[in-house]
Order: C-alpha cells, then sequence, then structure tokens
C-alpha cells in the first residue's frame, strides 16, 4: 500500500478526486474535506491499494507479502461486540453476520 495515508501528501494532491454537490439543478465541485475522526475515517487511499488491503483482510492474499499479520488478522475478524451473543455483532471494521440458505 503504497499511496495509503491519514494526511494528504503534498506530492499527491493534485491526484485528489473531486467531489460535486448536487444544487439547483447543478452539480457543484466541492473542496476537499478531512474528517477529524482518526481511526474511523481519516483514510486516503487509491483502488489499487484498497484491493490489496481486501484481499489481505478476506484472507485471499497467496502469492505476495503480507500487509497485515496474523494477529491484527485474528482481531480483525473476531467479534468484540454485539448486543447478545446469539446474535450478529461487530469486528474491527467487519460486521459479523450469519446466514442461512
Amino acid at each position: 500500500m503504497d499511496r495509503t495515508s491519514i494526511t494528504v501528501p503534498e506530492s499527491q494532491a493534485s491526484d485528489l478526486a473531486v467531489g460535486y454537490e448536487y444544487r439547483e439543478g447543478v452539480n457543484r465541485p466541492q473542496p476537499y474535506e478531512w474528517y477529524h475522526t482518526t481511526p474511523a475515517s481519516s483514510i486516503n487511499s487509491t483502488a489499487l491499494d484498497m484491493s490489496k488491503f481486501h484481499a489481505d483482510a478476506s484472507r485471499k492474499s497467496r502469492n505476495r507479502k503480507r500487509i497485515l499479520s496474523e494477529r491484527a488478522m485474528r482481531e480483525m475478524h473476531s467479534r468484540h461486540a454485539g448486543g447478545h451473543l446469539q446474535l450478529p455483532g461487530v469486528a474491527y471494521g467487519f460486521l459479523k453476520t450469519t446466514t442461512r440458505d
């Protein structure tokens, strides 16, 4: 993950996507906005970097260097909170659910 960070490096500022707000029948470009809720919503990344993270987090990464340690993987996929043990809960960034056929 070479282009992922909390802040946007000056060298990458021109690569930021522009967000738009539709008002009065017109799409208006909006300035870059940084949310101060680290680490919940403060990541800036590329689609390629996020695909590497997803491959690691979903345990589908086989032929390349791992991004996350085995301990981090276990913690990320473990249930950490929930209303009742028989109901789905929340892991670190993932919802734990059950499905039935």
